[in-house]
């Protein structure tokens, strides 16, 4: 049987897996980005307190800085158990995965290569030899 892939349907907890990873990624990408202009923040008002001594500075740092851990302890530490679920469900995928080889389709098979043009009688340029099999793709 030749394999289709337009028949390929992507199971429920593939789907899963594959929407909490976006999810766990958006969550980090948002943290970031409050990351990046709580810090702001942060600095900006000790300068400001460098400049006048004013304790409104400190406070308003010590609130930034629990709502940036906060928002940290909600992306990295709400819910421990979906790393363990994810990598689980990784696990089965894999071992599901492999699956013994099939014997190549049509349209995997080698194609011959064409006879050259003889009728032409124009020359065909020689063609170089593979290279050895230790030969390293980076060596250009």
């Amino acid at each position: 049987m030749a394999y289709d892939p337009s028949t390929y349907r992507a199971g429920p907890s593939e789907q899963e897996l594959r929407i909490r990873a976006a999810q766990r990624v958006a969550r980090r990408r948002q943290f970031t980005g409050s990351a990046v202009v709580l810090g702001g923040l942060i600095v900006l008002n000790l300068f400001f307190y460098a400049q006048s001594h004013r304790v409104t500075w400190l406070i308003l740092d010590a609130a930034f800085a629990a709502t940036l851990a906060v928002r940290a302890w909600m992306t990295f530490g709400a819910d421990r158990t979906e790393d363990a679920d994810i990598q689980r469900e990784v696990a089965r995928m894999r071992q599901s995965a492999v699956l013994p080889q099939q014997a190549p389709t049509d349209w995997q098979q080698a194609v011959p290569p064409a006879a050259p043009a003889a009728a032409s009688g124009a020359p065909t340029p020689p063609v170089p030899p593979p290279p050895p099999s230790d030969a390293s793709n980076w060596n250009l």
